[in-house]
Protein backbone atom coordinates (compact mmCIF):
# COMPACT_ATOMS: atom_id res chain seq x y z
CA UNK A 1 0.00 0.00 0.00
CA UNK A 2 1.43 3.32 -0.96
CA UNK A 3 2.15 5.95 1.85
CA UNK A 4 -0.74 8.43 2.34
CA UNK A 5 1.82 11.85 2.30
CA UNK A 6 4.37 11.19 -0.23
CA UNK A 7 6.40 14.29 0.62
CA UNK A 8 7.13 13.04 3.38
CA UNK A 9 8.41 9.79 2.82
CA UNK A 10 10.71 8.45 0.46
CA UNK A 11 10.17 6.33 -3.04
CA UNK A 12 10.38 2.89 -0.64
CA UNK A 13 8.14 4.41 1.90
CA UNK A 14 5.48 5.39 -0.97
CA UNK A 15 5.81 2.45 -3.67
CA UNK A 16 6.51 -0.16 -1.86
CA UNK A 17 7.02 -3.18 -5.17
CA UNK A 18 9.62 -1.60 -7.57
CA UNK A 19 9.49 -2.27 -10.96
CA UNK A 20 13.40 -1.92 -10.78
CA UNK A 21 15.96 -2.54 -7.86
CA UNK A 22 17.87 0.94 -6.97
CA UNK A 23 20.97 -0.79 -8.53
CA UNK A 24 19.55 -0.86 -12.27
CA UNK A 25 18.13 3.01 -11.54
CA UNK A 26 21.34 4.75 -12.91
CA UNK A 27 21.85 2.61 -15.77
CA UNK A 28 18.09 3.03 -16.51
CA UNK A 29 18.24 6.63 -16.68
CA UNK A 30 21.44 6.36 -19.12
CA UNK A 31 19.68 4.45 -21.32
CA UNK A 32 16.88 7.12 -21.12
CA UNK A 33 18.86 9.48 -21.94
CA UNK A 34 20.52 8.30 -24.61
CA UNK A 35 17.38 7.61 -26.13
CA UNK A 36 16.63 11.35 -25.56
CA UNK A 37 19.32 12.28 -27.59
CA UNK A 38 19.38 9.91 -30.24
CA UNK A 39 15.68 11.35 -31.20
CA UNK A 40 16.22 14.77 -30.45
CA UNK A 41 19.51 15.56 -32.21
CA UNK A 42 18.36 14.34 -35.69
CA UNK A 43 15.22 16.67 -34.58
CA UNK A 44 16.60 19.46 -34.33
CA UNK A 45 18.96 19.18 -37.61
CA UNK A 46 15.86 18.87 -39.62
CA UNK A 47 13.87 21.10 -37.75
CA UNK A 48 16.88 23.79 -38.23
CA UNK A 49 16.25 23.00 -42.28
CA UNK A 50 12.53 23.48 -41.97
CA UNK A 51 13.23 27.18 -40.34
CA UNK A 52 15.63 27.68 -43.55
CA UNK A 53 13.60 26.77 -46.10
CA UNK A 54 10.79 28.64 -44.49
CA UNK A 55 12.93 31.77 -43.91
CA UNK A 56 13.82 31.21 -47.66
CA UNK A 57 10.36 30.79 -49.26
CA UNK A 58 9.52 34.37 -47.14
CA UNK A 59 6.72 35.37 -44.98
CA UNK A 60 4.00 35.97 -47.34
CA UNK A 61 1.04 34.76 -45.79
CA UNK A 62 -0.71 33.37 -42.71
CA UNK A 63 0.45 29.82 -43.33
CA UNK A 64 3.50 30.33 -43.84
CA UNK A 65 3.68 32.78 -40.44
CA UNK A 66 2.21 29.59 -38.39
CA UNK A 67 4.33 27.07 -40.00
CA UNK A 68 7.28 28.84 -39.52
CA UNK A 69 6.58 29.53 -35.94
CA UNK A 70 5.80 25.72 -35.37
CA UNK A 71 8.97 25.07 -36.58
CA UNK A 72 10.88 27.88 -34.25
CA UNK A 73 8.81 25.83 -31.08
CA UNK A 74 9.77 22.47 -32.30
CA UNK A 75 13.14 23.17 -33.13
CA UNK A 76 13.53 25.12 -29.27
CA UNK A 77 12.06 21.83 -27.94
CA UNK A 78 14.43 19.54 -29.51
CA UNK A 79 17.30 21.91 -28.17
CA UNK A 80 15.92 22.13 -25.09
CA UNK A 81 15.49 18.47 -24.83
CA UNK A 82 18.98 17.65 -26.09
CA UNK A 83 20.62 19.96 -24.15
CA UNK A 84 18.68 18.39 -20.82
CA UNK A 85 19.70 15.14 -21.79
CA UNK A 86 23.22 15.82 -22.73
CA UNK A 87 24.28 17.45 -19.49
CA UNK A 88 22.32 15.52 -17.36
CA UNK A 89 23.82 12.44 -18.91
CA UNK A 90 27.55 13.49 -18.74
CA UNK A 91 27.46 15.84 -15.80
CA UNK A 92 24.36 14.88 -13.17
CA UNK A 93 23.22 16.12 -10.59
CA UNK A 94 24.49 15.10 -7.29
CA UNK A 95 21.81 17.13 -5.30
CA UNK A 96 20.47 14.81 -2.37
CA UNK A 97 17.02 13.52 -3.27
CA UNK A 98 17.61 14.09 -7.07
CA UNK A 99 17.06 10.76 -8.30
CA UNK A 100 13.55 11.26 -7.28
CA UNK A 101 12.43 11.21 -10.71
CA UNK A 102 9.44 13.26 -10.64
CA UNK A 103 10.76 16.34 -8.65
CA UNK A 104 13.86 16.04 -11.34
CA UNK A 105 11.78 15.99 -14.51
CA UNK A 106 9.67 18.79 -12.73
CA UNK A 107 12.31 21.03 -12.23
CA UNK A 108 14.87 20.50 -15.37
CA UNK A 109 11.73 20.09 -17.83
CA UNK A 110 10.11 24.07 -17.68
CA UNK A 111 11.36 24.92 -21.25
CA UNK A 112 10.86 21.88 -22.86
CA UNK A 113 6.95 21.75 -21.57
CA UNK A 114 6.85 25.39 -22.37
CA UNK A 115 7.96 25.32 -26.37
CA UNK A 116 5.93 21.86 -26.76
CA UNK A 117 2.97 23.83 -25.00
CA UNK A 118 3.69 26.33 -27.82
CA UNK A 119 3.82 23.59 -30.42
CA UNK A 120 0.81 22.09 -29.35
CA UNK A 121 -0.86 25.45 -29.78
CA UNK A 122 0.04 26.05 -32.75
CA UNK A 123 -0.67 23.15 -34.30
CA UNK A 124 -4.18 23.59 -33.20
CA UNK A 125 -4.21 27.18 -34.34
CA UNK A 126 -3.14 25.67 -37.89
CA UNK A 127 -5.61 23.08 -37.59
CA UNK A 128 -8.69 25.98 -37.01
CA UNK A 129 -7.38 28.15 -39.38
CA UNK A 130 -7.26 25.66 -42.03
CA UNK A 131 -11.15 24.22 -41.07
CA UNK A 132 -13.04 27.23 -41.02
CA UNK A 133 -11.04 28.30 -44.59
CA UNK A 134 -12.47 24.96 -45.88
CA UNK A 135 -16.28 25.35 -44.02
CA UNK A 136 -16.25 28.79 -45.27
CA UNK A 137 -14.14 29.34 -48.26
CA UNK A 138 -15.99 32.74 -49.73
CA UNK A 139 -16.63 34.10 -46.24
CA UNK A 140 -13.21 33.97 -44.23
CA UNK A 141 -10.99 34.45 -47.60
CA UNK A 142 -9.73 37.60 -46.15
CA UNK A 143 -10.25 36.96 -42.50
CA UNK A 144 -6.59 35.08 -41.85
CA UNK A 145 -3.99 37.63 -43.08
CA UNK A 146 -0.32 37.64 -42.00
CA UNK A 147 -0.21 40.23 -39.28
CA UNK A 148 -3.73 38.63 -37.77
CA UNK A 149 -1.64 35.59 -37.60
CA UNK A 150 1.49 36.84 -36.18
CA UNK A 151 -0.83 38.80 -33.37
CA UNK A 152 -2.31 35.21 -32.53
CA UNK A 153 0.71 33.70 -32.47
CA UNK A 154 2.00 36.43 -30.44
CA UNK A 155 -0.98 36.25 -28.03
CA UNK A 156 -1.28 32.13 -27.22
CA UNK A 157 2.89 32.64 -26.74
CA UNK A 158 2.09 35.69 -24.35
CA UNK A 159 -0.79 33.24 -22.55
CA UNK A 160 1.27 30.59 -22.32
CA UNK A 161 3.90 32.25 -20.57
CA UNK A 162 1.75 33.76 -18.24
CA UNK A 163 0.31 30.26 -16.96
CA UNK A 164 3.99 28.70 -17.31
CA UNK A 165 5.61 31.06 -15.06
CA UNK A 166 4.13 31.42 -11.80
CA UNK A 167 4.79 27.56 -11.59
CA UNK A 168 8.33 27.89 -12.61
CA UNK A 169 9.16 30.65 -10.22
CA UNK A 170 7.17 29.41 -7.06
CA UNK A 171 8.72 26.15 -7.70
CA UNK A 172 11.74 25.24 -5.21
CA UNK A 173 13.48 21.81 -4.37
CA UNK A 174 14.12 21.22 -1.20
CA UNK A 175 17.33 19.39 -0.40
CA UNK A 176 17.01 17.62 3.18
CA UNK A 177 18.72 14.35 4.54
CA UNK A 178 17.23 10.75 3.78
CA UNK A 179 19.54 8.05 4.64
CA UNK A 180 17.66 5.69 3.25
CA UNK A 181 17.35 7.06 -0.55
CA UNK A 182 21.31 8.40 -0.23
CA UNK A 183 22.60 4.99 -0.12
CA UNK A 184 20.92 3.90 -2.83
CA UNK A 185 21.79 7.16 -4.87
CA UNK A 186 24.23 6.78 -7.93
CA UNK A 187 25.96 10.16 -5.95
CA UNK A 188 26.13 12.51 -9.41
CA UNK A 189 28.86 10.11 -10.89
CA UNK A 190 27.99 9.66 -14.71
CA UNK A 191 28.17 6.15 -16.06
CA UNK A 192 30.67 7.14 -18.99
Amino acid sequence: MAADNCTECGLEEAFPQQIHSYELYPYLKSLVRILSLMFSVPSVCFNAINVLIFCTIGVADSITVCFLYLAVCDLCTMVSLSVGAFFSLFFPLSVPGSHDLATYTFATAQVHGLFSNLASATTTYIALQRRICVAWPFLTRHAFTRNRSLAVLIAITVVLLGCGMPRALTFQVHARAQPKQQRHSDSGRSLF
